[in-house]
């Protein structure tokens, strides 16, 4: 998929599969990381997801254009298609924050989430204290609903999320 400004690439079982037969320097390059730590990270997270017999996932790895350098990622995890139902996840790389690309690549995304995936209902899931994360989707029109105690867990520390939705009828 494109964007005025971004490619959003794939990343399919397949590819997955021919990145790791790539040399380190190129994985990192390829997943737009620094270093071998934030590598290990990342395919242990996709490992995980792409073994989930329950759940299924669709990810893209958004490219710069003008750069043609992976500033991030985003796309749906926890995809429940008898519920149509997803969960919307993103990250984008610090330098290319407050610049309006991952307003960009969301927008394109949550299209293809209502009209190629089916869903009916987009979830997102957001730290309290992560304003940008809360303006973009307050902005792309997701409704909060709630707020989730002691929801997921980081670096072993547990924290609350908001509960934010997306509605097709919307």
């Amino acid at each position: 998929m494109k964007t005025e400004r971004l490619i959003l690439r794939e990343r399919t079982k397949q590819v997955q599969k021919d990145l790791l037969r790539l040399p380190v320097k190129e994985q990192l390059g390829f997943l737009g990381l620094d270093t071998e730590e934030q590598l290990n990270a990342e395919l242990i997270r996709s490992n995980k997801r792409l073994g989930n017999l329950e759940m299924k996932w669709l990810k893209w790895e958004l490219i710069e254009k003008e750069s043609q350098k992976v500033i991030g990622s985003c796309g749906f995890h926890n995809w429940y298609e008898e519920h149509e139902r997803a969960e919307l996840g993103y990250s984008l790389h610090e330098n290319f924050r407050g610049r309006g690309f991952m307003h960009e690549a969301l927008t394109c995304v949550i299209e293809h989430g209502f009209k190629v995936m089916k869903l009916n209902r987009i979830e997102a899931f957001v730290g309290p204290s992560n304003l940008p994360s809360i303006r973009v989707i307050e902005k792309l029109g997701f409704t909060r609903e709630g707020l989730l105690k002691e929801h997921y867990k980081i670096n072993d520390h547990i924290y609350d999320s908001i509960v934010y939705s997306l509605l097709r009828s919307k």
